[in-house]
């Protein structure tokens, strides 16, 4: 039996995947290293979900953690993304096999196969779309499309290049999936301090963030709505690949 490895990081990007896992039977939960890790069978196949948290280190762990203790066939790496590009706008679901650094390293993931079991559709894959990965939120306009120019990358993450590597260096597949979760032309507000490593929203750091920046209550307003949304659109594209 195939087994299906899916990276994201934070909880909220795939609870309704976790969700549908605790319906099957053999729905298990545990922590490795910090990081939440949850088995399950979804349509037959088998499925290990760990939550990495944001940024290179939780995803090099969690990595290690989904290699070195399941052997998947495949890896997922999932979540919110930054559109770099004005092809892609809040709710687009962008597929990728490449990823690329600030510095320009470039990692090119072993493509699953069309006879691949489970099959994956190759459709948005043979787009060649590159994802970049940062170590920080990228809020400014201007260096999205500086970044987007320089590096000729669609979107940004912070978490993608890292999985990769590792699944290229153990030589498995790799697919990325990503839901935009703000535009090119989004310029938003630093929002660091304000989420936890869940995403959620710290309520008393808020407070005092908006009074003493009240211009930028609409800005995190309107991407928090996004994240709600774009949510929604990744949880029903990621049941209905082919993948699962």
């Amino acid at each position: 039996m195939n087994t299906i490895g899916i990276i994201a990081a934070l909880k909220r990007e795939v609870k309704s995947l976790i969700d549908e896992m605790e319906g099957y039977p053999y729905f298990k939960k545990s922590e490795i290293s910090c990081h939440p890790v949850y088995e399950g069978m979804i349509k037959g196949k088998k499925v290990i979900v760990v939550i990495s948290g944001v940024g290179k280190k939780g995803a090099e762990r969690a990595t290690r953690i989904l290699v070195d203790s399941y052997s998947p066939d495949l890896i997922v790496t999932t979540g919110y993304a930054g559109s770099l590009s004005p092809d892609f706008v809040v709710g687009d679901v962008v597929e990728f096999t490449r990823a690329v650094s600030k510095s320009g390293e470039k990692i090119d993931f072993i493509i699953p196969t069309a006879n691949h079991d489970p099959p994956i559709f190759l459709e948005d894959i043979q787009n060649e779309i590159t994802i970049l990965t940062v170590d920080r939120f990228i809020a400014s306009v201007a260096e999205k499309k500086e970044l987007g120019r320089r590096l000729k990358a669609s979107i940004v993450d912070m978490e993608s290049l890292y999985v990769g590597k590792i699944a290229v260096e153990c030589g498995i597949s790799c697919l990325g999936i990503r839901v935009v979760s703000d535009d090119l032309e989004m310029e938003l507000p630093k929002m660091s301090g304000i989420l936890n490593r869940e995403g959620k929203v710290i309520k008393v750091r808020a407070i005092r963030y908006f009074v003493r920046n009240p211009g930028a209550i609409i800005p995190i307003l309107i991407f928090l709505y996004n994240i709600g949304k774009t949510t929604r659109i990744l949880a029903e594209y990621i049941e209905k690949n082919a993948f699962l």
